[in-house]
Formats: C-alpha cells, sequence, structure tokens
C-alpha cells in the first residue's frame, strides 16, 4: 500500500521558522534528517530522545530537558520519558555492551513511536576535489556524524602529487 500527502509548503526564514516550531504554532515542519552518517552503539544517541529544544518534533520536551525542568513541559507519554531515561542511562553506561543494548531499546522506542519520518536517504553530495589531491575516497558519506564528513577518511593521508 502506499500512503500520500499534499502538501503545501510555506518558506520561511530560518529564525522564524524556529520561533513557529518553539512556540507550538507548526503542525509539521520538514528538515535535513539525522545526523548519524554511520551510527553505532557508541555514538549518542542524543537526536532520539527528548534533549533539547532545537529537534523540531518535540521542542518543548527537549526544552524541559535542557533547562532540568526550568522552561519547556515534560514528555507527556511514557514512551518519550523511557526515551529521556534511556539517554542518560546511555551517558552513564561502562561498557560497550550497556550502551549497545540501550541503542537498541531507544531506536525500537523511536521506531515504533514514529516520531520523524525519514524522507529520502542515500543522497549524492558531490565534492569538488583538485585532480591533484590524491588518495581521496571517489565515493564515500558525507555526514557529520562520525568524522566530520571527511574526517573518517583519514583526511591526514591525502596528499598532492604536484602535478596541478
Amino acid at each position: 500500500s502506499q500512503i500520500g500527502f499534499k502538501i503545501h509548503s510555506r518558506p520561511s526564514q530560518r529564525e522564524v521558522f524556529r520561533n513557529r516550531v518553539f512556540s507550538g504554532e507548526t503542525l509539521m515542519s520538514i528538515w535535513y534528517g539525522l545526523e548519524n552518517g554511520i551510527p553505532s552503539a557508541e555514538m549518542s544517541p542524543a537526536e532520539f530522545a527528548p534533549t533539547t529544544q532545537q529537534q523540531l518534533q518535540w521542542p518543548m520536551w527537549g526544552q524541559y530537558y535542557e533547562t532540568k525542568g526550568a522552561a519547556g513541559e515534560a514528555p507527556d507519554t511514557p514512551e518519550a520519558a523511557l526515551l529521556q531515561q534511556l539517554f542518560e542511562a546511555w551517558r552513564a553506561a561502562r561498557t560497550s555492551e550497556e550502551r549497545r543494548e540501550i541503542w537498541q531499546r531507544i531506536l525500537s522506542i523511536y521506531s515504533e513511536q514514529v516520531y520523524s519520518i525519514g524522507l529520502i536517504g542515500g543522497i549524492l553530495q558531490p565534492v569538488a576535489v583538485r585532480k591533484s589531491l590524491r588518495n581521496v575516497p571517489e565515493e564515500a558519506v558525507y555526514n557529520w556524524e562520525p568524522g566530520a564528513q571527511f574526517g573518517i577518511y583519514r583526511p591526514d593521508t591525502f596528499w598532492f602529487d604536484g602535478k596541478g
């Protein structure tokens, strides 16, 4: 089966957009996706729990978390509250196995509750490179996490061949 949305977009300046989200005036928003290029249990699962006001799917819950209850609203669903608790448990975990178990629980809850809908994935991102720069991968993951874009490909091993 298929599902479709008929959407009339309303572009706005970033600051205006954010303020509308923060004040609860938006019904739906669209933005870039998760910053986990190659997710692993060793990477912070903060994007999968209400941990910051900047998260469009739950800004008031994230603000509550950021301010330790001084502003925003406590999560009003047990699943969102559990995600915050699991995030704290991940931060306190001492072993990779503990972090892996917590990650799996977080991903399971996040996926089951459908807090956000991924629209597009695996988009090619062209990167301009001078012909004389060598050892740069022909195809690679381009995302902030992990390794700040090309960081995972060890740019310290790139070199110029002196021909260009």
